[in-house]
């Protein structure tokens, strides 16, 4: 096993070390609660018993509820807006986009359908012309992701991902941060997310190489809770991914034997 975690480290050190959103941990992984804290964006809570769970919106009040809108809507055929599990836009009930974006952020009322409810957004299903606000045309394809070097200015400020330096959109990089609270993560062009570390030394913000150089505080945080801490205690553990890194390991070991 060591020699298998070599030969991650080397490739990740050769190639540079990002990782994959789409590994987020599941919430039972984050045994240390300032992690599971954390990952409420990604719809855990912490339980009454201190366990890390997935969020039960039912048990949610109208105010909670709104916290977790990606996850969770107030159920406004229900004279109580009972709080429910989100899974599509079709559930909720609005009249413009205003209605739709305050219950869930990537929900619209499209212009063309009828009805009370709100629609679900595909964004490669839409003409340039006719391209949702939440959507993005590169090379005049309505995409879900932005190619930063395409975008207009008023489309360009995107978080983590495109920055306007006054003349052109550009992506963003690690180094760019110019203070420790913004030196969180980059989204590379390979749609994948590099984690960043303030480095107290040079007082500035790099690329980190691998997450040991990350603790209790930024490890969830600064890979988009693909890792998580390994212990209950916040003076011991060290940071470790929950799925990725077989995967990697496997292809690390395709790399150094090819």
């Amino acid at each position: 096993m060591k020699n298998l975690l070599f030969i991650f480290y080397f490739v990740a050190l050769t190639y540079g070390w990002t990782v994959d959103y789409k590994y987020q941990c599941a919430c039972e992984y984050y045994i240390n609660m300032f992690d599971c804290a954390l990952a409420s964006q990604f719809g855990c809570q912490i339980s009454n018993s201190k366990q890390c769970q997935n969020i039960y919106c039912s048990t949610l009040d109208i105010i909670d509820c709104s916290l977790y809108h990606n996850y969770c809507y107030r159920d406004f055929r229900d004279a109580t807006l009972t709080c429910r599990t989100f899974s599509t836009c079709s559930q909720l009930l609005g009249s413009n986009n205003e209605d739709c974006m305050l219950l869930n952020k990537n929900c619209r009322k499209l212009k063309d359908k009828k009805g009370p409810y709100c629609d679900d957004i595909i964004c490669q299903q839409f003409s340039p012309q006719n391209c949702p606000d939440n959507c993005y045309l590169n090379n005049y394809v309505c995409s879900d992701f932005a190619n930063c070097l395409e975008q207009k200015e008023f489309t360009c400020n995107i978080p983590f991902q495109c920055y306007h330096d006054g003349m052109k959109c550009l992506w963003h990089k690690c180094s760019h941060y110019q203070n420790e609270s913004e030196c969180i993560y980059v989204i590379t062009q390979e749609r994948r997310i590099q984690p960043c570390f303030w480095d107290e030394k040079s007082n500035s913000c790099t690329e980190a190489t691998d997450p040991e150089v990350f603790d209790y505080k930024t490890c969830a945080q600064h890979t988009f809770g693909t890792y998580h801490w390994s212990s209950e205690k916040y003076d011991s553990g060290s940071c470790i991914p929950c799925y990725e890194m077989l995967l990697s390991v496997f292809i690390a070991v395709f790399l150094f034997l090819v």
